[in-house]
């Protein structure tokens, strides 16, 4: 039986996931944005940690939301900082980096620390957990 926060885990998921469906129809460059939030989406809602296709997956997803926000991140920085642009895809930061920041939560809370190197693991996730944090609270801005 799921427990609620595994529920409102998967009640995120969903809403990323009614989201991407949203920009698919909406916006051109969807490819580009989309897949990084929603394969986070579907890892949410479709729970199963003790599996390591799931693991795999969650990994690949944490690593690679990871360095997109960081690259985004970045990028819109140092693009908003020109007075002359405006940046509108800066409001695709915050489905990247909420996505990523999901999939975090969700390895933190529910990985196992049992070996040495299960430290390093826990600590790059929760580096991307941070960043990804940073860069939702950033992205607010192009709302």
């Amino acid at each position: 039986m799921p427990s609620v926060l595994q529920n409102l885990e998967a009640l995120l998921g969903f809403g990323l996931l009614a989201h991407a469906a949203l920009q698919i129809t909406q916006n051109p460059t969807w490819w580009a944005y989309v897949p990084v939030y929603a394969v986070p989406a579907l890892l949410a809602v479709f729970q199963k940690p003790r599996n390591a296709t799931w693991r795999a997956a969650s990994s690949l997803a944490i690593v690679a939301g990871g360095l997109y926000t960081a690259f985004l991140l970045w990028t819109y920085t140092a693009i908003d900082s020109t007075p002359t642009l405006t940046l509108a895809e800066g409001k695709n930061l915050a489905p990247i980096s909420f996505g990523a920041l999901l999939i975090s939560f969700i390895r933190i809370t529910q990985d196992k620390i049992s070996q040495p190197v299960h430290y390093i693991r826990t600590t790059i996730i929760l580096a991307v957990a941070v960043i990804s944090l940073y860069a939702l609270i950033t992205s607010l801005q192009y709302f």
